[in-house]
């Protein structure tokens, strides 16, 4: 508890109605700091917290302590620390089913983004399985890389996979896998 005493009271001391009511006002007037700084769990028993508001900071955090989470402003995301590093939370702007949306990530302190309509997407790393899209191009100003991986499962009808993989011999092949389970091979390395 961080409010300190209000005033000491002594044996015999006859407690005043000024005292008494000084007393009470030190209390209703410093109620938050009753409970702040916590130094202890709070349990809500199941019940809501109401209109809480995350911590917001303009730099990235140090990983710990693990499960704190702030609203990093400058990134516009929330973070969540693992006690080893800083998960930056997706972001999803316009409401998935609209005619737009963007996924919004970041990692290292930069912005990616991926949206449907209009794709811009810069440092793309590490984010996992993107839903279908429905584009009718993708322009890029850099390059597409890839790694290695066993030959995945089939695609639909009428669609194709592309994929890096070891061929075998530690050479890595780029091929294709199409809906009946061929892999065709369009490159190998040297």
């Amino acid at each position: 508890m961080a409010l300190g005493r209000y005033k000491t009271f002594v044996a015999g001391t006859t407690a005043l109605s000024a005292d008494m009511n000084a007393l009470q006002d030190h209390f209703t007037g410093n109620a938050a700091t009753l409970i702040s700084p916590f130094t202890n769990n709070l349990n809500a028993n199941g019940q809501q917290i109401t209109n809480l508001v995350i911590e917001t900071v303009s730099a990235t955090p140090s990983a710990a302590p693990e499960g704190r989470m702030v609203y990093h402003t400058t990134l516009d995301t929330l973070l969540v620390m693992d006690g080893a590093a800083v998960r930056y939370v997706p972001i999803v702007s316009g409401g998935f089913g609209t005619s737009f949306h963007t996924l919004r990530m970041t990692s290292a302190g930069t912005g990616m983004e991926f949206a449907t309509t209009n794709v811009a997407v810069a440092n793309v790393t590490g984010i996992g399985t993107i839903a279908t899209q429905n584009l009718t191009g993708i322009s890029l100003t850099g390059y597409l890389e890839a790694v290695e991986i066993a030959t995945p499962s089939n695609p639909s009808a009428n669609a194709g996979r592309l994929f890096f993989h070891d061929r075998g011999d530690g050479k890595t092949q780029l091929s294709v896998l199409w809906s009946d389970g061929a892999v065709r091979a369009l490159a190998t390395s040297n």
